[in-house]
């Protein structure tokens, strides 16, 4: 099985938690993918952590904990896993908590760390092909043989994972007629998949891995840059609708950004990540199409704009570059000397956390915290609502599909214990 960098892995469990933590406790997920769900919990509540210093309010982290999918009874066990990685340090006195400390670090690095410990909790061999098989669907639909032969699966394994991650709904199997199965992640693809498996099975899978490489490490790529331009899969992934671009009004015409999709989101992660989107692609804007001066440095001038709220100097440009930012009440451009303008970034919690998505996509591709729960952040930013009613989403619990292996497994342990059989 191929290597996966640490950061992904991260990544990774995170999708695991995220996706399972409505189905019902099953014993396979609980016992064989236990460090990868473990991981993921840690990181989702580092990732609403993150930028917070402290806190105080035991029962408020409890509340937020539970509406991320994290249960009274496992935070503090999800509490000593960001510990042992220092991303927070529990105070406690007389044995019950007092404070909680936080230096949860940005973007990459978090991952890494995350996917390092995933690694010295020595996870199972199922959990191992887990993330390698729902990253290699990520990548492109791939068929059944690639998935067992190439990854080194056998068929039990295969059932298996399949199950859990279709649970999840992380893995997604396509039945073609006369032909064999595709297996795909439905996490970067619309409701219908046809589109993206006939791409998949048109051009080499390795070039198709590389084509959308090329847009997942530059997230914001104009459509018209030399890495893309000719690029017979990535303009028939725009035209199928595999890939949205997005539509920025620049000081030389309207150009299209390109993005990798990724869905599986709730109504409020969509318009943030739509936001950051916008976000990014203004930036690669002033990168690519600036009427005087490009850009050099994007993180600073996104870090600027989600710190200081507005750039530190004015620009004749700004007004164009950011206009796409007005209609989705991101800021508003402010007019200075001489016909320059500035941009005044609208400090509202969903604008910020967009910059923070933006941010990341920029950093490395992906946008993990496109999945950050608003609502579960208010419980710990304000306490008092905890007190009174809370509006939660609705959950509909997703029952976890039993193929014959998962069966089998199950009924093979439980007679063990019939039998006075312990496993070593």
């Amino acid at each position: 099985m191929k290597d996966i960098e640490k950061y992904i892995v991260g990544i990774r469990a995170q999708d695991f938690h995220e996706g399972l933590k409505e189905v019902p406790a099953h014993p396979l997920i609980e016992v064989d993918f236990r460090n990868t769900i473990l991981i993921g919990k840690a990181a989702t509540l580092a990732t609403h952590l993150k930028g917070l210093l402290y806190v105080e309010d035991y029962r408020a982290l409890q509340y937020m904990a539970a509406e991320l999918g994290i249960r009274a009874a496992e935070l503090d066990l999800v509490l000593m896993e960001l510990q042992e990685i220092g991303f927070v340090n529990v105070l406690k006195a007389a044995g019950s908590f007092k404070r909680l400390e936080i230096k949860v670090p940005e973007l990459r690095n978090a991952y890494e760390e995350l996917g390092e410990r995933w690694e010295y909790l020595k996870p199972t061999e199922l959990e191992h092909a887990g993330i390698v098989v729902l990253q290699n669907v990520i990548e492109l639909p791939r068929t059944e043989s690639f998935v067992s032969h190439n990854l080194n699966l056998d068929a039990s394994a295969l059932d298996i994972i399949v199950d859990v991650g279709s649970a999840g709904a992380l893995i997604s199997r396509y039945d073609i007629s006369g032909r064999e199965p595709i297996f795909y992640s439905p996490l970067c693809i619309e409701e219908d998949p046809k589109p993206f498996i006939v791409l998949a099975e048109k051009y080499p899978s390795e070039k198709v891995v590389k084509s959308f490489e090329i847009i997942s490490r530059y997230q914001g790529l104009p459509r018209e840059d030399a890495k893309v331009r000719g690029n017979d899969i990535i303009e028939e992934a725009v035209l199928s609708g595999i890939l949205a671009p997005t539509k920025i009004e620049t000081p030389r015409g309207e150009k299209q950004f390109l993005f990798t999709p990724r869905v599986g989101l709730s109504r409020e992660e969509r318009i943030i990540l739509d936001k950051a989107r916008a976000i990014l692609a203004c930036v690669r804007s002033g990168q690519h199409y600036a009427a005087g001066r490009p850009i050099h440095n994007p993180r600073r001038i996104l870090e600027t704009l989600r710190q200081k709220k507005r750039f530190s100097k004015s620009h004749p440009d700004l007004k164009i570059q950011y206009g796409a930012l007005v209609a989705k009440q991101i800021g508003v451009p402010i007019e200075g000397p001489s016909g320059s303008y500035n941009f005044q970034v609208n400090d509202t919690p969903e604008n910020l956390k967009a910059f923070d998505v933006a941010l990341e996509m920029l950093e490395f591709g992906e946008a993990p915290s496109a999945r950050v729960d608003l609502n579960a952040q208010k419980l710990l930013l304000q306490p008092s609502s905890y007190t009174g009613a809370v509006t939660t989403r609705a959950r509909v619990a997703r029952t976890m599909r039993r193929s014959r292996t998962t069966q089998t497994i199950i009924i093979e342990e439980l007679t063990k214990i019939a039998r006075g059989v312990t496993r070593d």
